[in-house]
């Protein structure tokens, strides 16, 4: 069940106006558990609301007042679903490769609350120049519990708690001088987060008494970013534009780590410390980055766009939560730089689109995310990476009523130097024996390997059909989604892979006069395709988890505008 709500209009007319919506989603379990007694894992419940207050006391100037608020309470699905055999698990095992069920002696849950308040200023200095401002301040909360092994068997857990609040401050302004366009300003953000992570790994057939543990840290931290950025656009001739802009970054993270590794003891005792237990370490780092831009764009007609960009961006460092040691404490920024050109272009009388962009991408210190269980990631740095790709964009109206679509992207992926991937003991059972595999280092080689969820083609096809019908009109649109096969983990093993899979929907609906009513029958993943959207090895168990992607859904909506 789906229920939305939009109201908007004037309080005060010409001065003060209003709008509120709300949103509420709920839905059983999408993945049935065949544990007796245990419930499944992707249902819904969440739901939020969003107030607009707009006042505009004279042309010049205008307040925008922001508020949302969203809570959740749900068992998501959350790598839970067996991608190899264990003997020991024979539920889990059975569900390999029926991704409609799963086998967990624990369905887990998050509950999580957010929301929010802005104020936006916009004064329009002149008919040049026009000043911003933008306050904003976020809250979160969340919990979560999971069955972390993914099997029937109470081989490990996870917990994880976290605060957040954010502050953010954002002065800009817009200019147009002649054949010049300016933009630019400051930006201001403060964010501190608190967290409990805990991982329980009980005695159980996979674990011995001896070897049992219980994690448990407190992380504390803190980021700031300060920046400047300007853009300055000049018009060389009424069809061709250049644009240079930049930006300065300085970003401060700060990460206070307060973790201990126990013996084993029944909940809620701790048993004693394991060596090297506690960890406590405080680190502050400053991560400066100017990044420029350069574009340029030729209007050859009103229907044919060339341009091309030259980009440096820059991505922060930081530290990690599961830090356990000095030893991966800390990561690098990742940096980029972008080149991108294509052209945008409409034909037969604007009846017929074609869009073309080619683009490479060039890392230097790619950030790749390890997760070590469901909802507890670490981060680390890869060499090098090169992308490269194209996209293609097609739109074509064949009649009045038919309308035919279709985008494909074409991809290549690859870490260009990786010479010491840190690897999980799951992920160390599959690659033991390759020679790329380090035993001293427990490292993989991972250069000359594609990148994390980046198939090598995808493409989208669809058609769009629409009937008047009396006053009103009816509409029918199918799309096929493929994609090529993707790896999860740098080593590009198959268990932490997906095959090449392809997504059918389908959407009825007949819309009355101006579309004040719409009545539409939607049905996501038609065909139910069975596919996974994120993997990881098993410390615990050393077998391999998958994310399950949505199952066949089936929806009716029904919109009424007042």
């Amino acid at each position: 069940m789906q229920s939305q709500s939009y109201l908007s209009g004037p309080i005060v007319p010409g001065k003060l106006a209003a709008s509120i919506s709300a949103n509420y989603v709920r839905h059983d379990p999408y993945f049935k558990n065949v544990v007796p007694g245990q419930s499944g894992t992707g249902d819904a419940n969440r739901g939020g609301a969003r107030l607009q207050l707009r006042w505009t006391p004279t042309d010049q100037f205008e307040a925008i007042t922001r508020a949302d608020y969203f809570q959740s309470d749900e068992s998501p699905e959350q790598v839970d679903h067996l991608l190899t055999p264990l003997v020991q698990a024979p539920l889990a095992t059975a569900t390999i490769g029926d991704f409609s069920h799963v086998a967990l002696n624990d369905d887990g849950y998050i509950n999580q609350i957010i929301w929010g308040v802005s104020q936006e200023f916009n004064y329009h200095l002149s008919d040049s120049i026009t000043l911003k401002s933008i306050t904003a301040y976020r809250f979160g909360k969340f919990t979560q519990f999971n069955d972390a092994d993914g099997t029937e068997v109470a081989v490990q857990t996870g917990y994880h708690f976290d605060r957040d609040r954010q502050f953010s401050q954002e002065f800009n302004f817009v200019g147009h001088f002649g054949a010049i366009d300016l933009f630019g300003g400051l930006y201001y953000f403060h964010e501190h987060e608190f967290s409990v992570a805990g991982a329980y790994t009980p005695p159980s057939i996979f674990t011995p008494a001896a070897k049992a543990t219980a994690v448990l840290g407190f992380p504390d931290s803190t980021a700031s970013s300060k920046a400047v950025f300007g853009e300055v656009a000049y018009h060389l001739t009424r069809s061709l534009k250049i644009s240079l802009g930049a930006r300065y970054t300085s970003d401060h993270k700060e990460l206070h780590q307060d973790l201990s590794r126990y013996a084993y003891a029944t909940a809620p005792t701790l048993g004693a410390f394991l060596p090297g237990s506690p960890f406590i370490a405080s680190q502050g780092q400053t991560f400066p980055a100017f990044t420029p831009k350069i574009g340029l764009e030729w209007q050859i007609n009103r229907d044919a766009l060339l341009y091309g960009t030259i980009t440096k961006g820059f991505k922060s460092g930081g530290n990690n939560y599961s830090a356990a040691s000095l030893v991966g404490f800390s990561y690098l920024p990742e940096k980029i730089v972008s080149y991108e050109v294509g052209a945008k272009t409409e034909w037969f009388d604007r009846r017929l689109r074609f869009n073309v962009t080619g683009f490479l991408y060039d890392y230097s210190n790619l950030q790749v995310v390890q997760v070590i269980i469901p909802g507890l990631n670490s981060i680390g740095n890869a060499a090098k990476a090169k992308v490269y790709g194209a996209e293609f964009e097609l739109l074509g109206k064949v009649t009045k009523n038919l309308t035919l679509s279709a985008n494909l992207a074409l991809l290549s992926a690859k870490y260009s130097s990786y010479p010491q991937d840190p690897l999980s003991p799951g992920i160390i059972a599959a690659v033991g024996n390759s020679p790329k595999y380090n035993p001293v280092t427990r490292t993989y080689d991972a250069t000359g390997n594609y990148l994390n969820a980046s198939p090598r083609s995808s493409f989208t096809v669809a058609a769009e059909y629409r009937q008047p019908i009396g006053t009103g009109s009816l509409s029918a649109r199918v799309d096929y989604y493929w994609q090529d096969k993707v790896f999860f983990d740098p080593t590009n093993v198959l268990a932490q892979g997906q095959a090449a899979y392809g997504l059918v929907n389908l959407n009825l609906g007949y819309s009355s006069a101006g579309g004040r009513w719409d009545f539409r029958l939607i049905a996501k993943n038609l065909a139910d395709k069975q596919y996974s959207t994120s993997a990881l090895a098993s410390s615990a168990t050393l077998a391999s988890q998958g994310l399950a992607g949505p199952p066949r859904t089936i929806l009716f909506r029904v919109t009424r505008i007042w």
